[in-house]
């Protein structure tokens, strides 16, 4: 499914959060059981790993569930809707079995909105070039160099 870029939207964090939230509900839910098993939904799971790289803290989502107990409330849930928080190896096991096509409309509406509101000006070089940091996990692979 699409979700293309209106350039007459503002880009906005609640938009972004949105459109997670929009890519993440038809995601199928690898799960197999019901009750305790299904606590926490594909959703809640991806706004959670969100978060964590918005706030830029390894803790942020302890800290939310510790605010939770103690205030009722806790800003995971008003700034990214998320509505149960789930742990650190909960996230990682929803969202391992998610195949990386299920992002593409999620990736392909950030750049829409990034270039309609000329954030990436800055990154062209050489012309048209955009300019992209890449860590090199999928660069190179070896079945002969590893580790121990």
């Amino acid at each position: 499914m699409a979700y293309p870029f209106n350039p007459k939207e503002q880009f906005t964090q609640s938009r972004w959060v949105e459109r997670i939230r929009q890519v993440f509900e038809p995601v199928p839910d690898g799960r197999s059981g019901s009750g305790v098993y299904q606590k926490y939904t594909m959703v809640d799971a991806a706004l959670s790993a969100f978060s964590v790289f918005f706030m830029q803290s390894p803790s942020f989502l302890e800290y939310q569930r510790t605010m939770q107990k103690e205030r009722g409330k806790n800003n995971a849930q008003s700034l990214f809707g998320v509505y149960q928080i789930p742990s650190d190896n909960q996230i990682r096991n929803l969202l391992d079995a998610v195949s990386p096509d299920a992002l593409w409309p999620l990736y392909r509406w950030l750049l829409q909105a990034l270039e309609g509101q000329g954030k990436l000006k800055e990154f062209h070089v050489l012309g048209d070039s955009v300019l992209v940091a890449l860590d090199g996990v999928e660069y190179f692979g070896s079945q002969k160099i590893h580790c121990c």
